[in-house]
């Protein structure tokens, strides 16, 4: 469905974009080419495409490969999918009840592309993650959220979530883009970014995710405040002390690698 067509069927049909659902369907060919080729999609490869709308990047996808797996919550939508690609799964759910594991083949390069709702962006890129057969995902963010997915330690939006995504993946904010051309038009400004995963992770994911919580409890307060909190105030202290990090300092002024070493001495 090219853009004309989609406007078409929306006003034939009588089609509501649901704000709830997050609905804005991009409708610029060049950005749609942009995304899918940032993906690198090799023939072999699985694609999982989370939130296909009408298709825009769907048929894209599928001049590349015939792998491809789509997760759909408008039930609307998903009706048209199953008409318009007969050859492909295509799951009528919301992908954070969705078990990602169960969409990965084993021995393929298992990848994700999505234009994730904003409401539920955070939580989605942290499922994502957590799917050890993810190689790589690219997905259309909130710009301030991929700004702070990047972030450096000690810059404004390094924060926890910063961190945890830092840890496990190589994030890359690849390009910006703008409100204008989506229907309809959302009130701010999306990015795309690139999320590898890094092999040979040497740590439970499940339990980090609560150590940098617990670190960042509250921002405004310091590391060895933040700790004192969940941990023995004396071990604290001597943790610190032994890895060199000043007990005053905040939390986001603290390095990936201090994070690591700071977790093997709490957790493991």
């Amino acid at each position: 469905m090219n853009n004309k067509d989609l406007l078409k069927h929306l006003k034939e049909t009588n089609f509501i974009p649901s704000k709830k659902m997050g609905q804005n369907f991009l409708i610029c060919n060049n950005y749609k080419k942009l995304i899918v080729d940032s993906l690198e999609i090799n023939e072999e490869d699985n694609i999982i495409e989370i939130g296909p709308g009408f298709g825009a990047l769907t048929s894209l996808i599928l001049d590349k490969t015939n792998n491809l797996k789509l997760v759909e919550l408008d039930k609307r939508i998903h009706a048209h999918l199953k008409e318009t690609f007969t050859d492909i799964e295509i799951i009528n759910n919301n992908i954070l009840d969705v078990n990602l594991d169960d969409l990965c083949i084993k021995d393929k390069t298992n990848k994700i592309i999505s234009n994730l709702p904003y409401s539920i962006s955070s939580k989605a890129i942290v499922k994502i993650i957590k799917c050890k057969y993810i190689e790589s995902s690219i997905l259309m963010i909130q710009k301030e959220v991929a700004e702070r997915i990047t972030a450096k330690e000690g810059s404004k939006n390094y924060n926890g979530f910063s961190v945890f995504i830092q840890l496990v993946c190589e994030p890359k904010k690849l390009f910006d883009v703008p409100n204008t051309v989506f229907h309809p038009k959302p009130s701010v400004t999306s990015s795309v970014i690139k999320l590898t995963r890094k092999d040979n992770l040497d740590f439970d994911i499940d339990k980090m995710e609560k150590f940098i919580r617990k670190c960042f409890g509250q921002k405004r307060k310091t590391i060895f405040n933040n700790l004192k909190e969940f941990f023995n105030h004396e071990n604290v202290t001597n943790v610190l002390l032994k890895l060199e990090i000043d007990k005053n300092r905040r939390p986001e002024t603290l390095s990936l690698n201090e994070y690591k070493e700071l977790y093997c001495y709490f957790l493991i």
